[in-house]
């Protein structure tokens, strides 16, 4: 990287706003820290259109709903468990 290139990164960085930067075939050159907080996703998405980034985030939406079904039947049967549990003194 170019001291240009980091000086540019720098300032960009600071903006208080979101903030990216697209080519001329809408693929993402450039997203600042406030529009995508975590880094290894903000590296990813370089390259990227608004399109693969949507689908991406579906995919991550449907894992993370599918996790929540599961944990919710888990408990589900935790519960049922607890009802048919006998102490015996």
């Amino acid at each position: 990287m170019s001291f240009n290139d980091h000086c540019s990164e720098s300032l960009l960085s600071q903006f208080p706003g979101n903030f990216v930067v697209i080519d001329k075939d809408s693929r993402y050159i450039y997203v600042n820290p406030k529009s995508v907080n975590n880094p290894e996703i903000r590296q990813w998405i370089i390259g990227k259109t608004d399109l693969e980034y949507f689908e991406f985030i579906l995919v991550q939406i449907e894992i993370e709903y599918t996790i929540a079904l599961v944990v919710d039947d888990f408990n589900s049967e935790i519960e049922l468990l607890n009802d048919k549990i006998i102490v015996l003194n």
